[in-house]
């Protein structure tokens, strides 16, 4: 019995070695893939002739809101117009001032359903550009023909000039794909005076909570082509509009530290897991293929082999008679639930390999 569990043990150890070469080869082959080809090439088309759009979009603008930062928030729905589905990265701009690994870490690109914004939230790369940084993510699902796509993404940053109790802030929004509709909202900070904006606000109002707001709306934007504002108000205390609520949200902290930041991190952390998950799949199959034996009038195992007598000296030290009684030991395993069919026959193949 013994030897059969070091068999056992051997086999596994063998499973589990090749399991983890396979990872690691494959681990390599595709971090080697990402070094090779560039993160823009990997988005090809964004700026012009992707299927994909921007049906919709909103943005808000909420300085000092519950930081001293500058919080925004997009709120867009992609829609694609070719006729196979679209499988591709998707790209996003952000002002140049924003800190992926920030102490607060305040960048989330997530994927929504329904009310929730963040369903699956994915890491993303960072690429810097002229006056704009730009985030390459993919998304959960393939996006279908004629099928709408919501995507929130949220960050914080500080463009927030100060002299005295002035705040001056200039916000650029570069499109990256063509956006039909945006609608862009600038919440003032609760306290504040003498609010100026550049261009002048169309609509403008008080909501419930008693921020006062302006609203723009922009029609047909193409790539590249950014919106910009330019916002100034007094303020007499640098205190945030309200009290933060908690720390930054569950995707943050993994992409706000050096390693967790780092995309090759998420792909050997797959491949980890997965060759971890076949293991556990292997089990399983082995435990499903166990059947519990059927008691006999006695209580004992209907069907099941009796003890062996002892034996002898000489035949503990015949090799024939230990192997068949590795053999037995190892059926016994069998009948009594333990191991598997396909384990059993694993084994007794080992046991005749190691014979010859």
């Amino acid at each position: 019995l013994l030897r059969v569990r070091h068999l056992l043990r051997v086999r596994n150890r063998r499973r589990i070695g090749s399991l983890l070469r396979a990872a690691v080869f494959a681990a390599a082959l595709v971090v080697a893939v990402t070094v090779a080809v560039p993160a823009p090439a990997l988005a090809a088309g964004a700026a012009g002739g992707s299927p994909i759009s921007i049906k919709a979009m909103d943005i808000h603008l909420e300085p000092e809101y519950d930081t001293t930062d500058v919080l925004v928030a997009y709120d867009l729905s992609f829609t694609n117009a070719a006729a196979a589905d679209y499988g591709g990265k998707m790209i996003f701009h952000v002002p140049k001032g924003v800190n992926p690994a920030g102490p607060t870490n305040e960048v989330h690109i997530c994927e929504t359903q329904g009310s929730n914004k963040h369903a699956y939230c994915a890491p993303y790369t960072t690429e810097t550009g002229n006056d704009y940084l730009t985030f390459t993510w993919s998304p959960s699902k393939a996006l279908k023909p004629g099928a709408d796509y919501p995507i929130y993404i949220e960050y914080y940053y500080n463009p927030l000039r100060l002299t005295g109790d002035r705040r001056d802030l200039d916000f650029y929004f570069h499109p990256s794909y063509d956006v039909g509709t945006l609608d862009l909202t600038v919440l003032a900070p609760l306290r504040s005076t003498s609010v100026t904006l550049d261009p002048q606000p169309k609509q403008q109002g008080l909501d419930s909570a008693g921020f006062s707001y302006v609203n723009y709306r922009y029609s047909n934007l193409k790539p590249e082509e950014p919106v910009r504002l330019k916002l100034s108000y007094a303020k007499p205390d640098t205190r945030p509009s309200i009290a933060r609520a908690g720390a930054s949200l569950s995707t943050g902290g993994a992409q706000s530290k050096g390693l967790f930041k780092d995309p090759s991190f998420y792909v050997l952390a797959v491949l980890v897991v997965g060759a971890l998950g076949g293991l556990l799949v292997y089990g399983a199959r082995g435990g499903s293929s166990r059947r519990r034996p059927r008691r006999g009038p006695s209580g004992s195992p209907s069907g099941a082999s009796r003890p062996a007598a002892p034996r002898s000296e000489a035949q503990r030290s015949t090799g024939s008679s230990a192997t068949e009684g590795e053999k037995q030991a190892a059926r016994r395993l069998l009948l009594s639930g333990k191991i598997s069919e396909q384990t059993y026959r694993e084994i007794v193949a080992e046991i005749d390999r190691e014979k010859r």
